[in-house]
């Protein structure tokens, strides 16, 4: 992580001097540079987002009920040995997360792979070009697209805590939130500013999972959470998230329902691909 980390410092640095033909861009990028993540509000039409959230929603089967043990090793298209799959049409692939353990972090989340595949509408933006621009611009490298999801949290109350998503691998994801998030509640964005580069707070807690073999080794719960930011947003906004930094999808209070739509953009080789990388062409 520490390598990866003065990696990413020199990367961004580099990236900082140079200045793209779109001063909105810069903007965003110099804020995902400096922050760890950017929202531009409104950058798809609202009403389209919220008529795309109940096509999504309605795609999702019924969940399976749990059939015997765990298996031992984590499934294709799953997070946790504990989740469960449905295939749908064209290759796609809904998972429940943590089924038939209703205590367990995330669980109730339904993640849909291959929604576009689904819902052909969605294919322009995994190839967006704005997004794209932002990233290149913010770390000077051009990533592809590896992986394009659904996600569907309802009154989800139990979530996964502050965690990095890997030990500083280049990642980006993109949220296009297709549902008003406008109070935590809601199941908001919570992200802790400047985590994404060299900061003791990641490797004090690196240091502690190490020690413990019941933990999660990404887990980051050893925060000053006040410190962390709760993005709120309207439907038709996207936040753009270094997933190297400390952060999680917060709580829901019962009856709140969140449908975003991810788009993750890591290096070529990045170790879980499922499928072949989508090349993106940024935004001239």
């Amino acid at each position: 992580m520490v390598g990866n980390d003065i990696h990413k410092a020199r990367s961004l640095g580099r990236a900082a001097r140079v200045t793209h033909s779109s001063p909105s861009v810069d903007r965003w990028a110099a804020t995902l540079r400096e922050r760890g993540y950017v929202l531009i509000p409104d950058h798809l039409p609202r009403d389209t987002c919220v008529t795309w959230a109940a096509a999504v929603t309605e795609l999702a089967p019924a969940g399976p009920e749990p059939s015997g043990p765990p298996p031992d090793a984590r499934q294709p298209y799953t997070i946790a040995t504990s989740s469960r799959t449905v295939p749908l049409p064209d290759g796609a692939v809904a998972e429940f997360r943590r089924i038939g353990t209703p205590e367990a972090d995330d669980s109730g989340v339904v993640c849909i792979y291959h929604v576009d595949r689904l819902m052909p509408a969605l294919t322009q933006l995994r190839s967006d070009p704005t997004v794209a621009a932002v990233i290149f611009a913010a770390g000077g490298e051009e990533l592809p697209s590896r992986a394009f999801k659904a996600f569907v949290h309802a009154s989800v109350r139990r979530t996964q805590g502050y965690h990095v998503d890997n030990d500083g691998e280049v990642c980006y994801k993109a949220f296009f939130a297709l549902t008003d998030i406008g109070e935590a509640a809601d199941g908001a964005h919570s992200y802790l500013p400047g985590s994404h580069r060299a900061r003791w707070t990641k490797y004090r807690n690196v240091l502690r999972n190490t020690m413990r073999a019941d933990r999660y080794p990404r887990a980051m719960d050893r925060i000053p959470a006040s410190a962390a930011d709760t993005v709120l947003c309207r439907a038709g906004s996207v936040l753009i998230v270094d997933v190297n930094g400390i952060h999680r999808a917060l709580p829901q209070a019962d009856g709140r329902v969140r449908v975003v739509l991810v788009n993750c953009f890591d290096r070529s080789d990045y170790p879980v691909n499922l499928d072949p990388p989508v090349r993106v062409t940024a935004l001239a």
